[in-house]
């Protein structure tokens, strides 16, 4: 039934978002789509896919590179969460910059977007984190791309 990844890996190679301050001729940009798995060992894996089904868990990858011979300044990329997929943020991805998420995709907040909920005695207002599968939305922000260099972002969703 979830044979519809490889559509939606199409849907977001068209739709992932580059903004560069007009150097966009020079950065080429491409999106893959991976399978976590865990090896016998233990140890995690990354096998290229185009395809998934319930619970498997999935990482994206976009892949920019600066292929001009000046520097390029303020990237924002930005990345739709299809519905039926559930946002997994993880911590041991340092080299990744931390995006920004959304739920609409007008409005970007640090992760996790904390909503306010009434207490029993509904004076007290308590915050909790939104559910990461209403997350429909991430943006990240490259300050600067040497030439030559590379900068891989990284997300990884389940499929529900």
């Amino acid at each position: 039934m979830i044979k519809f990844i490889l559509r939606i890996q199409f849907l977001l190679t068209a739709f992932f978002v580059l903004a560069v301050s007009g150097f966009a001729q020079q950065v080429q940009s491409e999106i893959q789509l991976y399978k976590v798995l865990n090896s016998a060992e233990g140890k995690e894996q990354l096998v290229k896919a185009d395809s998934g089904q319930r619970n498997d868990l999935l990482e994206y990858q976009l892949h920019y590179k600066n292929t001009g011979s000046s520097p390029v300044t303020d990237i924002k990329a930005v990345l739709p969460v299809p519905n039926g997929m559930k946002l997994v943020m993880s911590e041991s991805q340092e080299e990744v910059p931390e995006p920004k998420v959304s739920l609409t995709g007008t409005s970007w907040h640090p992760y996790p977007i904390m909503e306010e909920v009434s207490g029993s005695d509904s004076k007290e207002i308590n915050k909790k984190p939104v559910n990461e599968e209403l997350y429909r939305f991430l943006q990240w922000r490259v300050p600067k791309l040497d030439p030559g260099n590379q900068q891989i972002l990284r997300v990884r969703v389940l499929v529900l």
